[in-house]
């Protein structure tokens, strides 16, 4: 046997043995982990094993779910994997996001391409609810007002797969508006066309994010202080009219993250011209232990109005110019979807009461507190 093959023969082994280890390490060390950074998720933990039936036949794909989540090298091997789906074959290598055209990406978890349709008993059931919660407001007199954001594939849809692309037919907050104008006094504020006039100057929503940008979110922002300035002039909305001043690179975001390329990909964030130096934030998304995230604001001018708002992440972009016309702004996001607390609000007693949601939640059964619902039934004589 020559010096060649005896090194081999001892070197090869080696090296996979080597390999092995480095893989076991690496698992251990991510057994002690318990988010992923990049994927913006709890890791699965380690499986309680039951002796009973279901426990028994559940545990292996328990089990096998935590391993993968814990496999050494994980990231490294999910990152490869994206990297030569996404860049070399235009496809994505998770269920949540779809890969579009000219690197746009959306998202497609929670049925956001396409959630179940709202019949006509679930359209009562929305109308109903809006009118208890617009209805219980007014008789504190508090102006109400439900704002629906819409989805990134609602403004681009020229930017989906083509076997993506909407069919034409009337989406849910179609089904709804249409339904609230021929049964109802409840009016959805709706955003999109103004969005889409705003799209021409300027990108209003992120690439790699299923989110509206600054701009996006400012435009949204002038057409809610416009519903609210017949009854509360003081706001002046006049002043946050957005323009598109300054368009900057930044790189990936939440999608891209997810796909762990958030190195890789690239985007543009919009700057709208709007000054927001009046307000100042005395609580910053402060966790309660009821799991909502609380953000107060105030207002150098004490003679704007107040407000409270409960909202989802789309409104994170529209709370500096939001705070700029309240001389206090209460916001309550969080994990929850819906929040409509009544305790807040007969804490703060505001002047006006926002609930923004985001177009793909229009589904299912809305939720009112029943004790709002209950009040209303009693007065409305129903």
């Amino acid at each position: 046997m020559g010096f060649r093959s005896r090194t081999g023969s001892i070197l090869l082994p080696t090296l996979f043995v080597m390999l092995l280890l480095s893989v076991s390490l690496a698992t251990l060390v991510n057994l002690k982990a318990g988010r992923s950074a990049t994927e913006k998720r709890s890791l699965s933990l380690f499986p309680q094993l039951t002796l009973d039936r279901e426990g028994l036949v559940t545990f292996p794909g328990r089990f096998e779910q935590f391993f993968n989540d814990r496999f050494g090298f994980r990231e490294q091997l999910v990152y490869l994997n994206s990297r030569l789906r996404v860049t070399l074959l235009r496809t994505s290598p998770i269920d949540k996001v779809v890969v579009g055209q000219n690197g746009w990406l959306f998202y497609a978890d929670e049925r956001a391409l396409s959630p179940d349709p709202l019949i006509p008993g679930l359209l009562e059931l929305w109308r109903v609810a809006l009118e208890a919660k617009q209805a219980w407001l007014a008789a504190q007199g508090i102006e109400y007002v439900y704002m629906v954001v819409p989805d990134k594939h609602t403004l681009y849809p020229e930017f989906l797969p083509l076997g993506r692309r909407p069919n034409g037919n009337p989406t849910n907050l179609d089904l709804l508006l249409d339904y609230l104008k021929r049964t109802s006094t409840v009016r959805v504020l709706d955003v999109r066309t103004q969005l889409f006039a705003a799209k021409a100057s300027a990108p209003v929503y992120y690439q790699t994010d299923t989110h509206w940008n600054r701009f996006g979110a400012a435009v949204a922002n002038h057409v809610l202080l416009s519903r609210l300035s017949g009854k509360l002039p003081a706001i002046g909305f006049d002043k946050f009219i957005p323009r598109p001043v300054k368009i900057s690179p930044i790189k990936g975001r939440d999608m891209a993250a997810m796909l762990l390329l958030q190195n890789l990909m690239t985007d543009k964030e919009v700057d709208p011209g709007i000054a927001a130096d009046t307000a100042r934030f005395i609580v910053n998304e402060e966790q309660t232990p009821d799991g909502l995230l609380l953000s107060v604001s105030t207002n150098q001018n004490g003679k704007l109005p107040t407000a409270v708002v409960f909202h989802d992440s789309y409104f994170d972009n529209m709370k500096p110019y939001f705070a700029e016309c309240f001389a206090r702004s209460v916001m309550v996001g969080g994990n929850r979807i819906h929040k409509f607390e009544p305790d807040i609000i007969g804490r703060e007693h505001p002047q006006v009461v926002v609930e923004e949601i985001v177009e793909r939640y229009l589904t299912g059964s809305p939720y009112v507190p029943k004790q709002i619902l209950d009040w209303h039934t009693r007065n409305s004589g129903k």
